[in-house]
């Protein structure tokens, strides 16, 4: 097949372009994009590449700015686009350090590692939960934007701090156990026994039964 100049120059020309996000559709297994292409032309079911393990829903325009979108056209055809990256200057975390990575949106939810080490910083609700084969969750840490941290886990047991307070509380038919030496340095109240090792409390001895 004879190679046709004029073929070869408009495909290398079209090969990758800069686009406009009009919506993102997640649903279905490779998302897809509907964007504002070359001389305002509006392309739908554009496949996003994201890579695997990291996936992001782009946000729609609003007031008048929009997310950007690299898009390629493969063999240079238009017939074949392909979006492969997105881009939103409204929401970008600036001035980074070299070296510096960051997970974020445009909730102020951030996860940054740096070289002192990992920090999220969100103004919402932390839940971490651990789960089992089969998705059932059997332990969780909830920190809430108030300061209050529960430790929750599968058998009913906690732990809350709340304010200055720390309760903690076995689930059902479990106990509280401390294995070890216990100091005290509070009043203790409350108790109907206290067995086992020595206690202090406030300084003076606690009868142990």
């Amino acid at each position: 097949m004879p190679l046709d100049p004029e073929d070869a120059a408009r495909r290398a020309y079209i090969g990758v372009s800069r686009a406009t996000l009009v919506k993102a559709d997640d649903k279905p297994k490779m998302q897809e994009l509907t964007v504002r292409a070359r001389f305002g032309e509006q392309w739908t079911n554009i496949e996003h590449w994201q890579p695997y393990g990291v996936t992001s829903v782009p946000l729609e325009p609003k007031d008048g700015q929009e997310a950007e979108v690299l898009i390629a056209y493969l063999g240079g055809s238009p017939d074949h686009p392909i979006a492969l990256g997105v881009a939103d200057r409204r929401h970008r975390p600036k001035d980074m350090k070299p070296g510096d990575i960051a997970f974020h949106d445009h909730r102020g939810q951030i996860t940054t590692f740096t070289k002192d080490g990992i920090t999220h910083k969100t103004p919402m609700t932390i839940t971490h939960n651990t789960t089992d084969k089969d998705g059932n969750v059997t332990s969780s840490v909830v920190q809430e934007p108030s300061g209050k941290v529960t430790i929750r886990n599968k058998g009913g047991a906690t732990i809350t701090m709340d304010g200055p307070n720390i309760t903690t509380k076995p689930g059902g038919g479990g106990k509280l156990v401390m294995d070890g030496d216990v100091n005290v340095k509070g009043d203790l109240t409350g108790a109907k026994t206290i067995a086992g090792q020595a206690m202090t409390s406030g300084g003076a001895a606690v009868r142990t039964v």
